[in-house]
């Protein structure tokens, strides 16, 4: 009992310390760190409200999401960036004022379903905007024949600096030149008249996990609004169900073309061998929305194998038996908590919906054990690391910006 109140202080702690707050007009969000990240982003916001309704202050949860949610574009399109403390702070690197110039994973279905499972009046503004921005993808980022959506850089996909990508630059990880390869991505998005990118021919992925995140976010608005209907997403949940890979255990990303050379030197072949099936954890966040059982329940055992993913503060970013896992590094193999959550929420969920629920033996109740034995490592990794950005999957030594806001979901696990 007592963790568990000394982890409800520290979140409330971190979180009030890193609130940012304005007016004309009114705006406020959470700064993932002050230090390191005084901005605001898309899919940390849409955590830090549901973290705010857990602390009882959904009033700036729903202050940060109607923040966020203002910057997106007729299209959809919504910005992971927001600049609205200082607009003018980064207009020269994104050739635009206020904002970035790309997306990041669309978290504000599943956050607005939060609050309203807690009961929580989310305006009706804030809905619609949510099921715009969703309808986004399904208008200009599928990618035919696959159907999954289109991913136009590293930066939109969440993980940054995944090993999938490795293959995608000319020079190795750590390498001096390593950001400016990932500048040289931003300056071949393809755009429309208004700037909305829409694809990249140097980066041509379309992503599987990124899929199953915007099936389930616009199931999550579904179920709780009925903003947008749930069947919107059966093309996506199909795409994502095609591209699980038997062999592999995993969900694999689609080459939408041929790379496109257009500057020297070439892309390099990764080391590591094709960089999308590279064993990763943020592609296994597929049981969004996959809804094969067999797949479910090897996913899960995969969670816990030492030799893979499982260790004692939540599983390591890549599989431990790959030879680039580093477990210390950004991307590399480190423990990142949004993701324990997202995978803790999924196997709840599934758990909860399962049919077989009969008995101590179910697949339901392996299920909800697998649950709790995240969330468990996810308290765990929280307080070790101080609320650490990320961290050591072994040890819980912290990595990155610490603390970190988006830690804070420990305490809603």
């Amino acid at each position: 009992m007592r963790q568990s109140e000394n982890l409800f202080e520290k979140a409330r702690e971190v979180m009030s310390a890193h609130w940012r707050s304005g007016s004309k007009p009114t705006w406020g969000y959470t700064a993932p760190n002050p230090e390191r990240y005084e901005w605001q982003w898309l899919w940390d916001s849409c955590f830090h409200a549901i973290i705010w309704a857990e602390l009882g202050e959904a009033d700036r949860g729903l202050l940060e999401l109607a923040t966020l949610l203002e910057t997106m574009e007729p299209s959809g399109f919504l910005p992971h960036m927001n600049y609205v403390a200082d607009p003018a702070a980064a207009k020269e690197f994104w050739g635009r004022e206020g904002t970035s110039s790309i997306t990041q994973p669309p978290m504000f279905g599943h956050a607005i379903a939060e609050l309203v499972r807690k009961g929580v009046d989310v305006p009706e503004e804030l809905v619609e905007k949510a099921a715009l921005g969703l309808r986004f993808f399904l208008q200009f980022r599928i990618h035919k024949p696959s159907g999954l959506i289109v991913l136009c850089h590293p930066w939109e996909s969440g993980a940054d600096d995944s090993l999938r990508w490795d293959s995608f630059y000319a020079v190795p990880y750590g390498h001096p030149r390593w950001q400016d390869e990932k500048i040289k991505l931003m300056e071949t998005i393809a755009r429309d008249s208004n700037g909305t990118p829409l694809s990249n021919p140097r980066f041509p992925v379309a992503s599987a996990w990124f899929t199953a995140v915007v099936a389930f976010n616009i199931a999550e608005l579904a179920n709780a609004t009925g903003a947008i209907d749930k069947s919107e997403a059966t093309g996506l949940v199909e795409a994502v169900e095609s591209s699980w890979d038997d062999v592999l255990h995993t969900w694999v990303d689609t080459a939408t073309t041929e790379i496109q050379q257009t500057s020297s030197p070439p892309i390099r072949k990764s080391d590591s061998g094709d960089s999308k099936q590279t064993p990763v954890l943020e592609a296994l966040l597929g049981v969004l929305a996959d809804r094969n059982e067999e797949r479910l329940a090897i996913v899960c055992e995969d969670l816990f194998n030492p030799s893979k993913y499982g260790a004692p503060y939540g599983p390591a970013g890549v599989s431990q038996s790959h030879k680039s896992y580093e477990g210390h590094s950004y991307w590399r193999g480190a423990t990142w908590p949004q993701l324990t959550y997202l995978l803790c929420h999924a196997l709840q969920a599934r758990a909860n919906s399962s049919a077989d629920r009969a008995s101590a033996n179910s697949s339901a109740a392996r299920l909800r054990i697998g649950a709790d034995s995240l969330a468990t490592q996810l308290r765990s990794g929280a307080i070790t690391s101080n609320f650490a950005e990320h961290w050591h999957p072994q040890t819980a030594h912290p990595g990155g910006a610490t603390p970190q806001s988006w830690t804070a979901l420990a305490i809603v696990s």
